[in-house]
């Protein structure tokens, strides 16, 4: 069995946008990949029932922290704990980051670990993108799953930084292009996942055990 690319952070503006989702799939097909991690801001996409059979798609969404952004992958995407109410996810801690409530990564990891899921943290140190990442913070918070070290490949310096800090604290490094189906640097970066995932949960085992690069 051939290993897989996968692009490990596509983006939609709307979790629901179906036609969104397909357009992603259409264009990993194009740009040679085998399937992609979608998420949505602060939702939960909903994949369509008919899911394609040459692409595989998986689910995730994105949280802002204390520490950057986060990408949480649950294990079971039906676990009603990662739906968009306030006894789920919004209901963990929240702190004060520069005037803005941002989640407490501490209580975010903790509680979507004991859900199975798993914690990445996205894009780290990339100017492109709002949420930068302390130098020290994959040492300092613990559980976390693994870090997107590359989201460009003209970003070769944040990339570097990224995956250094990454191997340093010992943590599954994966890529994604952080960005829509349309948008230029789709599709410019994967994961390479040794066995190709059949399920979120295999998904989020692979990413846990290292099984990536």
């Amino acid at each position: 069995m051939n290993p897989a690319l996968i692009d490990a952070h596509t983006r939609l503006a709307k979790p629901g946008d179906k036609k969104a989702i397909k357009r992603i799939a259409e264009r990993g097909v194009e740009e040679g990949l085998d399937g992609a991690i979608v998420f949505a801001h602060q939702a939960l996409p909903t994949l369509p029932k008919k899911a394609p059979k040459s692409f595989a798609l998986f689910v995730g969404l994105e949280l802002d922290s204390d520490i950057g952004r986060l990408l949480v992958l649950p294990r079971d995407p039906e676990d009603s704990w990662f739906a968009d109410s306030d006894e789920g996810w919004r209901s963990v801690d929240t702190v004060g980051d520069n005037g803005a409530l941002v989640f407490d990564a501490d209580a975010m990891v903790r509680q979507v670990n004991e859900r199975g899921g798993i914690v990445l943290v996205a894009q780290p140190f990339d100017t492109d993108l709002s949420h930068p990442t302390a130098e020290d913070a994959f040492a300092q918070h613990r559980g976390l799953g693994g870090v997107v070290v590359a989201s460009d490949p003209k970003h070769e310096s944040s990339n570097t930084r990224a995956s250094e800090a990454a191997v340093s604290a010992r943590l599954a490094c994966v890529a994604g292009s952080a960005s829509a189906a349309d948008e230029p640097r789709f599709g410019s970066v994967a994961t390479v996942f040794a066995l190709p995932p059949t399920s979120q949960q295999a998904l989020v085992d692979c990413i846990r055990a290292g099984r990536v690069w």
